[in-house]
Order: C-alpha cells, then structure tokens, then sequence
C-alpha cells in the first residue's frame, strides 16, 4: 500500500502522474528528504484496474 499525496501541475496532457511516497519511517532517517521514492504512474489506468483513492490520517 502507498500512502502519499499527488503533486504536480495540473492538466488532462500530463503522464505519467508523480507520487513521492514515504517509504522508510522518518524515526529511521536522519535527514527529513531521506526516506522518500519516486513513482512515475497512470492514475487514470490504475483507477480503471481497482485502484481507490481516499484520505488517510497523520
């Protein structure tokens, strides 16, 4: 499962979609940056496969 927020400019135009995800616990990580990956994805294939999108709590 990937918890993360999407970020980057809005338009119909743009793919892949960007999500930076936190995957190693910031009590793990010495600097705030580190920890994090990248994901180049297609929201809107995904979403046609099952993918759900929702809000989840800090």
């Amino acid at each position: 499962m990937v918890t993360a927020k999407k970020f980057g400019p809005a338009g119909p135009v743009l793919r892949p979609d960007v999500v930076l995800a936190r995957t190693t616990p910031k009590e793990e990580v010495s600097r705030p940056t580190e920890g994090l990956s990248v994901f180049l994805i297609d929201l809107q294939e995904l979403r046609g496969n099952g993918l759900k999108f929702g809000q989840t709590k800090p």
